[in-house]
């Protein structure tokens, strides 16, 4: 069953104005709430048919990609949209197969260190009646300002 996640407008806002992703807005990527005081995170995804595998369920890789912005975004609300996440290593549980249709991830930062941070991401169907996927992550934290220098990005 999928946890509430409490909304902060003003932080969901700010990261909203500074977070831009060709990757999550291919997979449907929609930010629905982020607690930055429990450094959670609460995401909509919309797989496209172009992800399914020939059984007509989300490929693993796919599903992967959806954990790891769903836990890197808890630990940047965390942070209060001060630093980006840049994963270190990911490991994914895959428990069921994941329907071609909107899925919700939940995301937790489990400790945020200087240098690293622990994370874990799940999806569910929309509706959450069923745990699809889970993943654990570690990641460097990183000023959004040293990211978005280093890519080239205006401040």
């Amino acid at each position: 069953m999928i946890e509430e996640v409490r909304g902060d407008c003003a932080l969901l806002a700010r990261f909203r104005n500074v977070f831009s992703s060709p990757a999550f807005d291919l997979l449907g990527g929609e930010v629905l709430a982020m607690d930055g005081e429990e450094g959670r995170s609460k995401i909509r995804f919309r797989p496209r048919p172009e992800f399914c595998n020939p059984l007509g369920f989300v490929q693993g890789g796919f599903l992967t990609a959806m954990l790891d912005s769903t836990a890197a975004i808890a630990a940047i609300a965390l942070t209060g949209v001060t630093r980006f996440m840049p994963t270190i290593e990911i490991k994914t549980s895959f428990i069921a197969p994941a329907p071609c249709e909107p899925l919700v991830g939940i995301g937790q930062c489990l400790h945020l260190g200087r240098r690293t941070a622990f994370l874990e991401g799940a999806l569910y169907t929309q509706k959450g009646e069923q745990l699809l996927a889970h993943a654990t992550a570690t990641a460097r934290p990183m000023p959004i300002e040293r990211v978005r220098r280093f890519a080239g990005l205006s401040p």
